[in-house]
């Protein structure tokens, strides 16, 4: 005897969902089936209506509601990724909510189609106070926000975003004289309470400018960051990528003795002068004293978390012949790593001997790569 099937139909009209793009909202409505045997309860199909919803489920989606209404401007936020996510993006980075800018950045992607009933409006979208509880429970569950660092729009759980919290603390850590320090705290919170210019021309001279120099592992990317949390703002990377692709070509933009015929150099300066946030440039190179100040950092933070391991009278003691070593930051941050594996290695204390072994290993092993790179191709060392 066999049982006849049933098969049972309806529609999602009842509760319409709300659809978010820029500044368009409305109404969207559908139809769901299932085939079956039994009775079961209406919550545990895979859509119902949200008058059925648990209090739990309600008040998520409420928050959710609330959190999207929030970001439907433009907004700098912080995303925690999920493990699925974390292959196209970073756990815990900041993101730009901007839909307006992604959407005529992007006019090929999904927009809402002109037949649906607007139930919210560019005036109702552009006040403060959020829609009424049936249109905030209906909001929808992603986003796309643009990442920063990578230079790219993600779609983001709106769940998972939250304000960016601001880590101040670390400016305070940099590696930098503190005068250096406390005269560019004070040029950052003096320009965030100006709102005028002592330049003649209008829109001229409001912005500030910063020029770090230092090699590489000296902290300039941290002192970028560190002023952008201090500040408050997005931290936008421009790289040589972003200004040409090959190094040469790069080089011949930025020649200054083609300067007046040189259009890019031009424009770039000219985009310069009349920025009006904050602009931190950067250059390479290292003088004694800012070699030794990065030999004495890492060395006083191994002797803070390895005290019993290291010789840190020793140390202190040959940090002029260190600074002496033409090493960039980087370059002595591996020398230091090295030097205590190999330490912990023959259980000893950590010296001014043990680093100079490392350098001199690192700089015949340097010396070799150099040779294979410029050698012939074919050709073997002998």
């Amino acid at each position: 005897m066999s049982r006849k099937r049933h098969e049972i139909r309806w529609s999602l009209n009842d509760d319409p969902m709300v659809d978010t793009l820029g500044r368009e909202a409305a109404e969207d409505s559908s139809s769901a089936q299932t085939n079956s045997d039994n009775n079961c309860a209406i919550t545990d199909l895979a859509e119902f209506p949200v008058k059925y919803a648990s209090s739990e489920i309600v008040q998520m989606l409420l928050r959710r509601g609330e959190t999207f209404w929030k970001l439907r401007g433009h907004r700098y936020v912080s995303y925690h990724a999920t493990e699925e996510e974390n292959f196209q993006t970073m756990a815990d980075d900041r993101y730009i909510i901007d839909m307006k800018t992604h959407k005529r950045l992007h006019p090929g992607s999904p927009t809402v189609p002109p037949t649906r009933t607007s139930l919210l409006d560019d005036r109702a979208m552009a006040k403060g106070s959020p829609p009424d509880e049936t249109l905030q429970l209906l909001m929808p569950p992603r986003i796309v926000g643009f990442n920063l660092r990578r230079k790219k729009w993600f779609k983001l759980c709106t769940d998972r975003i939250s304000d960016v919290v601001w880590n101040k603390e670390a400016f305070k850590s940099l590696a930098i004289e503190s005068k250096s320090r406390d005269l560019i705290q004070a040029l950052v919170t003096n320009h965030l309470e100006t709102e005028y210019s002592a330049d003649l021309i209008a829109g001229k001279g409001n912005g500030l400018i910063l020029l770090l120099r230092g090699g590489p592992g000296t902290g300039k990317t941290l002192n970028a960051e560190s002023v952008a949390d201090i500040a408050e703002r997005p931290l936008y990377r421009v790289t040589c990528g972003d200004v040409g692709t090959k190094p040469e070509e790069v080089e011949k933009y930025l020649e200054l003795e083609d300067l007046n015929r040189n259009a890019p150099v031009s424009a770039f300066l000219r985009v310069v002068e009349y920025f009006e946030g904050i602009l931190i440039l950067t250059r390479t190179g290292l003088d004694e004293d800012q070699r030794r100040l990065i030999w004495e950092t890492f060395i006083e933070r191994l002797w803070e978390f390895e005290a019993g391991c290291v010789d840190i009278h020793d140390l202190r003691m040959n940090l002029d012949v260190l600074k002496k070593e033409r090493l960039n930051g980087q370059q002595i941050r591996n020398v230091i790593t090295t030097a205590r594996q190999y330490v912990k290695w023959q259980k000893k204390f950590l010296t001014h001997e043990h680093l100079k072994d490392v350098i001199r290993v690192s700089a015949r092993f340097d010396a070799f790569l150099e040779i294979c790179i410029v050698q012939p191709r074919g050709v073997e060392g002998r």
